[in-house]
């Protein structure tokens, strides 16, 4: 994420690309359904293996399909080989 100054004075953040079409392994995984508060959420869980870079990060976004997921979580693969990346998108 990026925050920047507006010309009248106000901060705005949004995303930045860190990667753009990196060559991915998809795993998928569990859908499901809740309730926060008193409102039902979907949730999708999808789990990409790619080469192993420092600029991926928790917290980070992804986009596949078209479909925004927020990384929840990065995990080394072998040493320094690859990494598992965590993602889950909420529908309301």
């Amino acid at each position: 994420m990026e925050r920047t100054q507006t010309a009248t004075g106000q901060f705005t953040t949004s995303w930045v690309a860190v990667l753009t079409d990196v060559p991915a392994r998809y795993i998928p995984q569990s859908g499901g359904q809740n309730y926060e508060g008193e409102q039902r959420v979907s949730n999708t869980t999808i789990v990409f293996h790619i080469r192993f870079n420092y600029d991926v990060k928790q917290g980070y976004q992804l986009v596949y399909n078209g479909e925004y997921y927020n990384i929840s979580s990065v995990i080394e693969v072998g040493r320094m080989v690859a990494l598992e990346l965590r993602a889950e998108k909420k529908d309301n």
